[in-house]
């Protein structure tokens, strides 16, 4: 087992600086997004909030005292991402010890993927989230098989590390609740294991929403929230009442709303349905970016950053408010249509190197002391071609899930088998469970959202597929041993 584990990891460090190295001659530079803007603007500026939690951005910003180099950058973030697929990789063959078959599809997957290259090339939180995500739920698979006294604090200060770097991450304290309520820990222990991270976690809260108020004027945590809730709402818009709402602010948003929708063209539905869920949010012409523009105009806000914190509190109103009085709509108009994007979700950014610009602005160039404006890469359309395959292997494996699921159900097998293989598969399928629904009730639905389930379910859905193998192979020892029995007699 040992042997064989370094013979992986010396093939893993080898073929990923190798990868490394190649995918660098081809993209020299980092890849951008309107994100990516506001990370660094965050970071160049010191604020203490931006679109998703500040971890990010304050990263950027440490980093950045150290060294400028978008390679050495976007080589940390790499790196980083297969540094946790090991650490899983390795779990994964320790506790559960699958077949060669199973072994090398997952060896493959995880360290010889182009998406991991392309996702560490972005200046997002994507890639330090994955990564941490990823040895988040590796430490909760230790905790159910193999409980120790020190992963109280390990898992902890990952978790917490996860909500300082993406709003993604609310569901995780479920998660880790089931993990350690299902471990052999005993009660106060795993009383501990659940309400520990709430100590870290709460003053970062509190820290948040005082950065929110001195800007914003009110606390806020999540200051995206509040535009998703809005774009939700204007999903529906069509099919709720008039409504005379308390504040001018609201009433504007609402009349700005109602005249989109009157002046709309033709083909505006279509464009609905070509985003993953989120088109209020990114088309500059809804009504949600009109009334920032005119609201927010001479704010002086580089990027538009602070304009979009200001504007949340009252989008979280106006959303809140449509979503509570119409919920019927909702479902049908919002939640329902949101579900396809789950099975396909969108490439997004990843559909195309710098959003299909050829430029970049001003504060990019300074952050990264480039003598040019211009990115020169061997294809901006590449990446599109290469990971337009794992939407489809995400809807494959959803579908495996959901039928095994039910087949796990009804087979006796599957209740004898071992403890603790049965308490991880219960956690696998709680993250499927609920990672669905609040991926579908939440907002937009985009593949870089979901890695860490694509990795958890596809490593899983092996497991089960040799689960179900050894079985039918034990099916056909028995079978042939009593028609040699028949046979003797």
């Amino acid at each position: 087992m040992k042997n064989e584990t370094k013979k992986y990891l010396w093939i893993a460090v080898a073929g990923t600086i190798v990868q490394f190295i190649l995918f660098k001659l081809l993209y020299p530079f980092p890849d951008f997004s309107a994100s990516s803007h506001d990370y660094i603007y965050a970071a160049s500026s010191g604020l203490n909030i931006s679109i998703e939690p500040i971890g990010y951005s304050k990263f950027l910003a440490a980093f950045h005292y150290i060294t400028y180099s978008d390679t050495a950058l976007v080589g940390f973030q790499y790196f980083f991402i297969e540094l946790a697929a090991f650490y899983f990789f390795y779990t994964f063959r320790s506790l559960y010890h699958p077949a060669r078959n199973t072994t090398n599809i997952l060896f493959i997957f995880l360290f010889f993927n182009p998406l991991f290259l392309y996702l560490g090339n972005y200046i997002s939180n994507d890639p330090l989230f994955f990564g941490m995500s990823l040895l988040w739920f590796t430490q909760l698979l230790w905790v159910i098989y193999s409980p120790m006294l020190s992963q109280l604090l390990t898992h902890s200060i990952l978790l917490f590390l996860c909500i300082t770097l993406s709003h993604n991450s609310y569901y995780y304290f479920i998660i880790s609740a089931i993990a350690f309520s299902l471990s052999s820990q005993r009660l106060p222990l795993k009383i501990i294991g659940i309400s520990l991270p709430i100590l870290l976690i709460l003053p970062f809260v509190f820290f948040t929403r005082n950065a929110a108020l001195k800007i914003t004027g009110e606390k806020q945590y999540a200051l995206s929230t509040g535009w998703q809730l809005a774009n939700n709402a204007l999903y529906m818009f069509e099919y709720t009442d008039s409504v005379r709402f308390a504040t001018a602010e609201l009433r504007e948003i609402d009349n700005l709303t109602r005249n989109f929708y009157n002046s709309a063209p033709r083909n505006v539905y279509e464009q609905l349905g070509s985003y993953p869920g989120n088109y209020f949010v990114q088309d500059s012409l809804s009504p949600l970016n009109t009334y920032v523009r005119q609201r927010y105009k001479n704010d002086g806000d580089s990027g538009g950053l602070l304009a979009f914190s200001k504007a949340s509190s009252l989008f979280r109103k106006y959303g809140s408010y449509q979503i509570s009085h119409n919920p019927a709509a909702y479902f049908w108009e919002y939640i329902l249509p949101n579900s396809w994007h789950y099975l396909l979700p969108h490439l997004e950014i990843l559909r195309i190197y710098n959003q299909g610009q050829e430029k970049i602005d001003l504060l990019i160039q300074n952050w990264f002391h480039y003598k040019t404006d211009k990115l020169n890469v061997a294809s901006t359309q590449l990446q599109g071609i290469l990971v337009s395959i794992f939407p489809v292997l995400f809807f494959i494996i959803n579908i495996f899930l959901s039928v095994s699921g039910v087949w796990l159900l009804a087979k006796k097998e599957f209740k004898r088998s071992s403890m603790k293989f049965k308490n991880s598969t219960v956690l696998t399928f709680s993250l499927w469970i609920i990672n669905l629904l609040g991926s579908i009730i939440s907002g937009a639905i985009v593949l870089r959202h979901q890695l860490l389930p694509l990795i958890i379910f596809l490593s899983f859905s092996l497991l089960l597929v040799d689960f179900i193998d050894e079985k039918r192979m034990q099916e056909q020892h028995k079978n042939i041993r009593r028609s040699k029995l028949s046979f003797d007699k």
